[in-house]
């Protein structure tokens, strides 16, 4: 299964104008999403949900994709890295693997300077995929921030 980056998605977010404060519910996380955070994107599908958060000032953005199967961090970070190093035109850094397999992450980057970190999660029903770009620390932050529906699916990063 190839997942994609989102990289025009967390572009326009970066951009995008900031929204007043939000409590942003989804089938597997709450989070309250104050300014200068905004909500950019919330969609709902069949095989994915998707869910786009910027951070204008900052130029921090963060994307958390939720694949509607069970798979483990480290499963998803490998056949993500193979697709990256096929059919990307980026950078992948090796899978890094965090908190005994709770979760993983490979850095990307680009030849125009462009960086990113991708968080791979797991559970028995559903597998994250979360694209990081701007300030790590902060997007981390907003990542650590969300209380979600499955630990498994949102550890602390």
């Amino acid at each position: 299964m190839i997942r994609t980056l989102g990289l025009t998605v967390i572009g326009a977010a970066l951009f995008s104008a900031a929204a007043a404060a939000a409590v942003v519910e989804t089938p597997y996380f709450t989070v309250d999403v104050n300014a200068p955070w905004a909500e950019i994107k919330h969609q709902e599908g069949a095989d994915k949900s998707i869910y786009v958060f910027s951070n204008k000032e900052a130029k921090t953005a963060v994307s958390i994709t939720v694949e509607h199967e069970g798979d483990t961090a480290t499963s998803a970070a490998v056949i993500t890295k193979a697709a990256l190093d096929t059919q990307w035109d980026l950078e992948a850094g090796e899978v890094q693997v965090h908190d005994d397999g709770k979760y993983c992450t490979i850095e990307l980057s680009r030849a125009d300077g462009n960086t990113g970190r991708m968080y791979f999660t797991g559970s028995s029903d559903n597998h994250a995929v979360i694209f990081a770009a701007g300030d790590y620390e902060l997007a981390e932050g907003f990542l650590n921030s969300i209380k979600g529906k499955d630990a498994e699916l949102f550890p602390k990063f």
